[in-house]
């Protein structure tokens, strides 16, 4: 059974809620000391693991609180949401973390097979040629509602100096999760695993990594366009006057192109035109 936590949550309360509630309530955890404001706020309280952000041109909307990181992030995610019900999530981190001998190749497998299903984006940091510093495989798009990271979280662990002991077999999986502004409502109702379920793509991978979760509520405000035909018809685009003039010169022709275009296809790979496209007067 996986387990899923929080691990970042940030979110903006009614503007009928007193900010020195929302004070009294981190007043619990620690001391708050004053911070750098920012998102257009006036005022910042750190509290070292979480912030409080108030006044100022985004203030008329309600303060904004963001719960950030570490071993107790889950917990103070949860208290705050029972503290204070109701609230607008502007962004959710899940994460899942697994312990073992060649689990992160295992859930490097499950990501290809998400991002092959699903068109989706990737990118590659960290040390993938000797596999001795920590790797990281991005899967989505960071403009997207859903985006997930999945890294060698006891490699960073030791890279940091934070747990020089930390087990090097040890994988983070997380979600990085945006609800659209139709949705930010629904988030605050939805547990940790809910919201990492909360669209299709994500719902495959969970499900590879052993979740027998369906796809729960969406966040997402409308269907998102798989990132690979997003590639293709900017391709298209980019090219669509050369493609149109080459045909009108007579250079090439309707079947020229269909030839090409089918061995993309088929055999995922195009170099050149047969020489039998070509014409006795282009040399």
């Amino acid at each position: 059974m996986l387990d899923f936590k929080f691990d970042w949550y940030a979110s903006t309360c009614p503007v009928s809620t007193p900010v020195s509630e929302i004070y009294r309530f981190f007043d619990y955890y620690g001391v708050g000391d004053p911070g750098r404001p920012m998102h257009g706020y006036d005022y910042c309280i750190d509290y070292h693991g979480a912030k409080v952000l108030h006044g100022g041109h985004s203030g008329q909307y309600g303060a904004h609180v963001i719960i950030h990181g570490g071993d107790v992030c889950d917990t103070v995610v949860k208290s705050f949401r029972n503290f204070f019900p109701v609230h607008r999530v502007s962004r959710a981190d899940v994460k899942i973390d697994f312990l073992g001998e060649g689990v992160f190749q295992k859930i490097i497998r499950y990501a290809k097979k998400t991002k092959k299903e699903f068109g989706l984006m990737s990118s590659l940091r960290g040390d993938w040629l000797d596999a001795k510093k920590g790797r990281t495989m991005y899967l989505g798009s960071r403009k997207a509602t859903h985006f997930c990271r999945i890294y060698e979280k006891g490699h960073e662990m030791r890279q940091k100096n934070i747990n020089p002991d930390a087990p090097l077999d040890w994988v983070r999986v997380e979600f990085e999760v945006k609800p659209s502004r139709q949705t930010k409502n629904l988030a605050a109702n939805m547990t940790a695993s809910e919201i990492a379920h909360s669209t299709k793509w994500t719902t495959f991978f969970c499900n590879l990594l052993g979740s027998q979760m369906e796809k729960s509520t969406s966040l997402s405000s409308q269907r998102v366009k798989p990132e690979v035909v997003a590639s293709v018809e900017y391709m298209f685009r980019q090219y669509a006057q050369t493609i149109s003039r080459a045909v009108a010169d007579g250079y090439l022709t309707p079947a020229d192109l269909q030839g090409a275009l089918d061995d993309c296809i088929n055999k995922g790979e195009f170099s050149e035109f047969p020489p039998s496209v070509f014409r006795p007067w282009y040399f």
